[in-house]
């Protein structure tokens, strides 16, 4: 295993490396077995995606820009996801008290990450009651709301949202916020958004989840919980799931029992 960390980290990960060898030659393995690049210079990324003969697989993780241009240059098979635009869709029957929670914790919890919430999609039958007591968890935490022009009708002082708010990534405290119809309303703006990577929707209809989550293929699609648990941390697993592509991950209704 071959490990190139970012230059902000370099004396961490050359720290990091000496522990990982000792630990390997203490479980009677070569010290070798897994390696740190010992260098900032970026050229040695393009080295390293040359070497086809010696490496099997490269994992990037980053950045949508650094991904894509490992991607671009590597002559070894690449296990990549470009970008997370997450989804959590307030169904009608949802407990909102449960909904704002978990529209919350997925925002603010750890923003930067790639399953971080990014739309908030809120059926209309609720939108009056839920917007604003979510609205004003979200500001108090200090998350900017970008909204259609319904979500505008019931918080008249956020930003308008643009076509350019619903397939972003916003890796920050920001967070679009759309009125839809219904569920096959929330399904089809993310049918045409969404990244594949981690869906949720909170509701209390049996039936809702198996619909909502079997019009795509995410890695994941979540039933009353937030899309920050797709992490390998969260299942005590080893591999990182969410670098896979959405053939390789599962993509059924998940919920606490699960």
């Amino acid at each position: 295993m071959i490990l190139r960390g970012g230059s902000e980290a370099i004396h961490s990960n050359q720290a990091l490396a000496g522990i990982i060898a000792k630990a390997l030659e203490s479980a009677g393995l070569p010290a070798q077995a897994a390696q740190v690049i010992p260098t900032e210079d970026r050229q040695a990324i393009n080295a390293l995606l040359a070497q086809e003969e010696y490496v099997d697989l490269i994992i990037p993780r980053g950045g949508e820009g650094l991904i894509r241009f490992v991607v671009a240059h590597s002559k070894i098979p690449v296990l990549k996801h470009y970008k997370g635009v997450c989804h959590v869709f307030v169904d009608e029957s949802a407990d909102l008290g449960m909904a704002e929670a978990i529209a919350f914790n997925a925002k603010v919890q750890r923003p930067g990450v790639c399953n971080a919430l990014e739309t908030l999609l809120v059926h209309q039958a609720v939108a009056e009651k839920f917007l604003p007591a979510v609205a004003r968890r979200m500001r108090a935490a200090g998350v900017e709301l970008r909204g259609c022009d319904r979500t505008l009708a019931l918080l008249p002082d956020i930003t308008l949202a643009t076509e350019a708010d619903w397939p972003a990534e916003y890796l920050d405290l920001i967070l679009a916020v759309k009125v839809v119809d219904d569920m096959d309303a929330a399904m089809a703006h993310i049918a045409r958004f969404g990244s594949s990577h981690t869906e949720a929707i909170v509701t209390s209809d049996y039936h809702a989840p198996s619909g909502f989550c079997g019009k795509w293929t995410p890695r994941w699609c979540w039933s009353m919980h937030p899309p920050v648990l797709t992490m390998a941390v969260s299942w005590d697993w080893a591999p990182k799931w969410a670098s896979a592509p959405p053939s390789c991950t599962p993509s059924a209704p998940w919920g606490s029992r699960n």
